[in-house]
């Protein structure tokens, strides 16, 4: 009996922790941090003040509320396909400071509960995420 008891408080007490962070990636993510390196490797994350958003719908697309790969709110919003299982994402509308229509870049559904996209720049620079409310 007493080893149940001891079992049932730990269920409990580990359904709490995993309430507070989101499970799935569907769903609407502000972005709240960026990362960009000067070259040294010294780079950290950030805090930004951003109205920009993605959004991960369950047919496997996504849309934002502006240039993805300029992380800019405007006129311009970026959509494509995502692919939670490897990672990719795949932007259909993707111009700026590359040439090409299509860009692939990467992200990762972190266990912290917040999502970071990669970005094609000779140094890291990435975008972190978190859930909106």
């Amino acid at each position: 009996m007493k080893y149940l008891a001891t079992l049932m408080i730990f269920a409990a007490m580990t359904a709490c922790d995993s309430i507070a962070e989101p499970e799935v990636i569907l769903g609407t993510w502000t972005l709240t941090e960026q990362l960009t390196d000067p070259g040294d490797g010294s780079g950290e994350f950030q805090a930004v003040e951003s109205d920009f958003t993605i959004t991960f719908h369950e047919n496997g697309s996504f849309s934002t509320n502006g240039a993805l790969c300029t992380l800019t709110t405007g006129t311009v919003a970026s959509s494509g396909i995502y692919d939670e299982a490897s990672g990719a994402l795949t932007v259909s509308n993707c111009r700026g400071t590359w040439e090409e229509d299509i860009t692939n870049l990467s992200f990762d559904f972190r266990p912290n509960g917040t999502v970071e996209i990669s970005f094609p720049c000779i140094e890291p620079c990435k975008g972190r995420f978190t859930k909106a409310e």
